[in-house]
Order: structure tokens, then C-alpha cells, then sequence
């Protein structure tokens, strides 16, 4: 073995990560790269065997004889991968297997990646890469992959001895031990959690490390008019990466606040590359570091502040307001933008695969993910499995293509209180339940009525009342409500009438106040303890529409 050398400032989070889980997976990072042509696999195994042998990623070990100080060494030797052919087993459970080898649990002090090549039929090949985040991140295997394929062509072409393929033993121990980010990534605290945090609401789990990942596509179409609308507000700059990361998180980070009710700010941390030079962007290897920051939100806000927030963030790779801050924060977004050839001539797909897990202190990880220079984007959302969260994931993974319409489509600059999270679909039933015939004054005008609706759909399986002989729920609720709008309606009052409400503080006063709002009207309370004369008087003053009352027979005139 060589020389051991201390893990970087990220290294060192990842490896106490994973010691407070060591029997969970909860770091691997996991490639498949899908290609479509004649492969040969003798060819492939001599390849790989070259870039295992340069390559240190695939040579790194965990030295711990030193108690509390770990370090990284690299261990030379054979380069294992395993040869998986099921071109023959048409009931071959291809999906299952791969879950499995997903969630291997590596003992790295003897080895940090496993890797097979699977042969589906003969011109149908899978490269399956499973790696320790400890020693790779995303884009190694870009860096791997490409390296593997020009060394395949010139073993197939006999001039392999023409590539130059010295080991990056030390251009990688380099890189690797000039991060001074300790304080920054110190985001793992010391003892394990079971019970999770986001702005107000606690979720339990009795898997706290389980996560569920849900994909979405983002087409160059799309992308096209996300550009056009930052040039539209001088946003755009030469940077097209870093502006679609900014508007894609920004995107993110409003639908969070509107979903979570977050109160003023958001917490959330960004996986940055330290890649910024041309070595290091031909190195494997886990060059990355983690920043943390909050993103404030004002009802005055509209969607190019909160841009401009994120923006500055990802430019200054900073924030001095919460740098010294102890910060945990539940959120992560992750922005990787790859370059994967296709391999020797042959037609490629690429996939980076969930481990099914993600640490115990991260509830939602947002990755942005592009594999090929020129295609769209895919947004992949990982997380915690556990009902509150899957409600949420529902939440987000619906919502996002709704406000992501709203914003480049709205000419004027969206505002963030006035964002409606309501499909076509719910539009109109508002517009059946409540009598509306103009669409845009539901989406625009009546900001409080699709708020309700909003709410009651969010949940409606959550307990929204409790009376003292029933527990009703949000679906209840919203029927109820719905109920009493549907007979003021049918009274044909006019627009923005006066509604007087003389029924004792219960369940059936929130009907009649929900009631009468999603009609647009006025509610006037009258406690029902005030004599009907009292009523009268107040009837009379207010020139009320009609009463809404508890009582068999009231005498009043209206």
C-alpha cells in the first residue's frame, strides 16, 4: 500500500455520516449505464482492468488503525467486477437484483466501489457502478465511464499503448486535502435522531433512513422558455448552468414555502463542485462540498426576489448571515451536470439510481440532473418514506409543474402571495361548486377562495375539527363548507352580499363562515346569545341578504 493521507473536510462528514449507520447504505452512489450495441465483453473486462489500475477513485481504502483519525490509502490490486449475463433467463428479475446490489454495505477498508457488466442479449449491455460516496461523487462516473470507453477503443483498435494513462495518485491526493470547509460541512451532529423537524411539523419514522426517490422530466423546450423569461428580466447570464440551477431551486424553494407554510425563511444546503480547473475536471474522486444558507421570503415578494437570493448564494458560495450559525438543515438541492459519451460508437442511456436510503437528518434532497450536454434536465426528488412525507413528496412532485406553468406564464413577475397551486381540474370545481363562470377571477381575484380549496385538498384525510361528539376531517370539511355555499348560491343573491351568521360557536359556525366565503360574500357574526331584536336591528343596519341560523323558527324579515 502507499502512503495514508487524511480524509478532506466532506470526506470526514460521509465517514461519521456512515459510522452512526454502519449497517445501512446510506452513501452509495449508484450508476447504470445502458448501451446498445455489440459489445464484447472480453474487450470490456481488459478495459476496465487498465482504468482501474490509473485511476485511484477505484484503489482507495479506509485506514483506521489510528483510532479517531481515519485516513484514505490507496490499495493496489485486482480490479473485481462481476459478469451478469441473463440474454438466456427471460424471467430474470433484473430490477430486483439491482435493488439488492443497491444496497450493499461496503467494508472499506478492503473495497469502495462493486461494479458488473450485465448482458441482456448481444447487442444489450447494462454497466452497473456502485460506488462509496466516500470516494466518488456524481460526476466520477462520467469521468470513469469516458475514460473506460477511449480505453476500449484502442484496446479494440490494438494502441492502447498510445494512451496516456499514468496514475492520478497524485493530482487526486492534491485535491482532495485542500478543502477548508470543516466548519461548513460539519452538518452531521454526534448523536442519532429518530424525529424529524420541517417548519412546525414532526414526522416519525421507524425507518428514519428509508427514502423513496420520484423523477419528473424537464424538456430543452422547457428549458428554452426559462431562458427566454430571464432575458425577458436582464437575469440571464452567460452561465446557462448556473442559471437554471438558480431558477430551478428558486422554483423548489417557493413551492416548500407554499406547501409548508414556511414562516419567513428556509433552511437549506447545496452540493457544490470543487472542480474549477482543468486537472481536476479529468480526476474521479469526491470533489464536492456542501454550503449551507436560508432564503428569506416577504408577503412583498415576488419571484425574482427570491431568484436574486439564490443567485447571489450559489455566486458568493457563501452566506455570512448563517455561516457561523449551527445549521441542520432537512433540505438538500443538488445540481449535476454530466457529459456522457456514448460508449465506442455504441448508443448509451445513463441513470443514476437511488440507494432506497439517505442520512437520518435530511428529509428532502432535490437533484436537477443532466447526463448528456444538450438534453433536458431530470428532476429527481428523494424522500422520507413515512405517511406525512409521502403526502408531502405527493405534494411536491404534483405541484411543481403547476407553479413552474404559472411562473413562465405570468408576464408580470408572479407574485409569491398570490400563487395558486390549484390544477384545471380543481379550478373547475370550484367553478361547479360555487356558481364562478371567469376561470382567470378564480386564479387571480379570489386568491382567498382557492386558498381554502387549496388547503382542504392538501390533507383531507388530517383532522381539521374537533367537536365535542365528532372529529372531522379536511374532506368533511370541505364538503360541508361546500354544502352551505351551494345554498346560498341557489338563493340568487346579489354579488357580494351580506350574510348574517347567528349560530353558537360549533362545527356548523366554521361551515357557515367557509360557506359563505367561497361565495364570495360578506359574513357578519351575530353571537347567538344577542336577542332576535338585537338580530333585527343588525339586520336591518347591514342590509343583509339572509340569516344562516340554528334555530326552528326565527321571525325576521329580510
Amino acid at each position: 500500500m502507499k502512503g495514508a493521507w487524511p480524509l478532506s473536510a466532506f470526506q470526514k462528514t460521509i465517514c461519521k455520516g456512515q459510522k452512526l449507520r454502519p449497517g445501512v447504505p446510506l452513501y452509495n452512489t449508484i450508476f447504470t449505464f445502458d448501451i446498445h450495441g455489440g459489445l464484447d465483453p472480453e474487450l470490456f473486462f481488459a478495459a476496465f482492468s487498465k482504468l482501474a489500475a490509473c485511476t485511484t477513485t477505484l484503489q482507495l481504502v479506509l485506514d483506521e488503525s489510528i483510532p479517531d483519525e481515519p485516513k484514505q490509502m490507496v490499495k493496489p490490486g485486482q480490479a473485481p467486477m462481476d459478469f451478469v449475463d441473463i440474454a438466456l433467463q427471460p424471467d430474470f428479475d433484473l430490477e430486483r437484483w439491482m435493488n439488492e446490489k443497491n444496497e450493499i454495505i461496503f467494508d472499506l477498508s478492503r473495497q469502495s466501489y462493486y461494479a458488473a457488466l450485465i448482458k441482456k442479449s448481444e447487442n444489450h449491455f447494462i454497466w452497473y457502478l456502485n460506488q462509496h460516496h466516500l470516494f466518488a461523487d456524481a460526476y466520477s462516473n462520467q469521468v470513469l465511464f469516458n475514460k473506460l470507453s477511449k480505453i476500449y477503443v484502442a484496446l479494440s483498435e490494438e494502441g492502447a499503448n498510445d494512451l496516456a494513462l499514468e496514475p492520478d495518485f497524485e493530482a487526486f491526493r492534491q485535491l482532495t486535502t485542500q478543502s477548508d470547509l470543516d466548519e461548513q460541512n460539519a452538518f452531521h451532529p454526534t448523536s442519532t435522531r429518530s424525529l424529524f423537524s420541517l417548519y412546525g411539523a414532526s414526522f416519525q419514522n421507524a425507518d428514519p433512513t428509508r427514502s423513496s426517490r420520484s423523477i419528473c422530466d424537464l424538456s430543452t423546450q422547457r428549458l428554452d422558455s426559462i431562458f427566454e423569461l430571464l432575458g425577458k428580466r436582464k437575469l440571464k447570464t452567460l452561465a446557462s448552468g448556473l442559471d437554471t440551477l438558480s431558477f430551478l431551486m428558486s422554483t423548489f424553494l417557493v413551492l416548500l414555502s407554499k406547501i409548508t407554510e414556511a414562516d419567513e425563511a428556509i433552511q437549506v444546503s447545496n452540493i457544490m463542485s470543487t472542480r474549477l480547473t482543468k486537472i481536476s475536471g479529468g480526476i474521479a474522486g469526491p470533489l464536492i462540498e456542501v454550503l449551507h444558507t436560508h432564503i428569506d421570503f416577504l408577503d412583498s415578494d415576488v419571484f425574482t426576489d427570491i431568484y436574486k437570493q439564490v443567485y447571489a448564494f450559489l455566486i458568493l458560495r457563501s452566506n455570512p448571515e448563517t455561516t457561523n450559525k449551527p445549521i441542520l438543515p432537512s433540505i438538500i438541492v443538488n445540481y449535476i451536470d454530466l457529459d456522457i459519451h456514448d460508449f465506442a460508437g455504441f448508443t448509451t442511456h445513463a441513470e443514476w439510481r437511488h440507494s432506497g436510503h439517505m442520512d437520518e437528518h435530511h428529509n428532502i434532497r432535490f437533484h436537477i440532473i443532466r447526463y448528456k450536454a444538450g438534453n433536458g434536465y431530470t428532476l429527481a426528488l428523494d424522500i422520507k418514506e413515512g405517511p406525512e412525507m409521502h403526502e408531502l413528496g405527493q405534494r411536491v412532485h404534483r405541484d411543481f409543474e403547476l407553479l413552474l406553468n404559472n411562473i413562465l406564464q405570468d408576464e408580470s413577475d408572479i407574485k409569491l402571495n398570490e400563487v395558486c397551486l390549484l390544477s384545471e381540474k380543481e379550478i373547475s370545481e370550484i367553478q361547479n361548486s360555487v356558481g364562478r363562470v371567469n376561470a382567470f377571477e378564480i386564479n387571480k381575484s379570489d386568491y382567498l377562495i382557492h386558498t381554502i380549496i387549496d388547503h382542504f385538498n392538501r390533507q383531507p384525510a388530517q383532522i381539521a375539527l374537533r367537536d365535542e361528539d365528532e372529529t372531522i376531517t379536511y374532506g368533511q370539511l370541505k364538503s360541508r363548507s361546500l354544502a352551505v355555499a351551494h345554498a346560498i348560491k341557489a338563493l340568487h343573491l346579489r354579488d357580494n352580499g351580506n350574510v348574517v351568521i347567528y349560530v353558537p360557536r360549533s362545527q356548523y359556525y366554521i361551515y357557515a363562515v367557509l360557506g359563505t366565503v367561497l361565495t364570495n360574500s360578506c359574513f357578519i357574526p351575530v353571537p347567538a346569545s344577542f336577542p332576535v331584536e338585537r338580530l333585527k336591528y343588525i339586520i336591518e343596519d347591514v342590509s343583509a341578504d339572509t340569516v344562516i341560523h340554528s334555530q326552528d323558527e326565527l321571525d325576521v324579515n329580510i
